[in-house]
């Protein structure tokens, strides 16, 4: 990362993943890459690599489907 245009912004309300701790999150930006961290612990993810969001929902080995295989759900709203 160019550390000279470096952005830093906390998330209000994250939670760490590897140490559990509330609002010790942020988001290092230079325009072209990403990168969290998290001030209490040593975790650090690059936010540019896919991640899989259902990580934990699915056992491994198992299929995630898509969200195009899945039906639109019609939302009326009350006037």
């Amino acid at each position: 990362m160019n550390t000279d245009k470096m952005k830093k912004a906390f998330i209000a309300g994250a939670i760490c993943p590897s140490c559990g701790k509330e609002d010790k999150i942020f988001v290092l930006s230079d325009g072209n890459t990403k990168t969290m961290q998290c001030v209490s612990c040593d975790f650090e993810r690059d936010m540019n690599e896919k991640q899989n969001v259902n990580k934990n929902k699915y056992e491994e080995g198992e299929t995630v489907p898509a969200l195009a295989d899945t039906d639109p759900q019609v939302i009326k709203w009350k006037k």
